[in-house]
């Protein structure tokens, strides 16, 4: 296997909890390298209960409305540290 046989091509979006993942060097492995559609991750360190419950608002969210960035803005109302998060976008 090969780093051309990694690919996220038929992800939709990824979702990093890890503490300072909200980066463009991350952003840009999962957007650019294993080309997810959309990378969404925190700047800084988040709370714990952030890291467990944002990442289910928002998949909660995204099923019902099928939109990423509404879902993404919808689940950062509710958690105060999430909103040190980001959102990538592949173009």
């Amino acid at each position: 296997m090969t780093n051309k046989d990694i690919h996220l091509d038929n992800t939709l979006v990824v979702v990093n909890t890890g503490c300072k993942t909200g980066s463009d060097k991350w952003a840009n492995l999962f957007i650019k390298k294993l080309r997810a559609k959309y990378y969404i991750a925190p700047r800084s360190s988040l709370v714990i209960e952030d890291g467990i419950l944002f990442p289910l608002v928002f998949y909660m969210r995204l099923r019902v409305r099928k939109s990423v960035k509404p879902a993404f803005n919808h689940a950062c109302l509710y958690f105060k540290s999430s909103g040190n998060c980001d959102i990538w976008k592949r173009k």
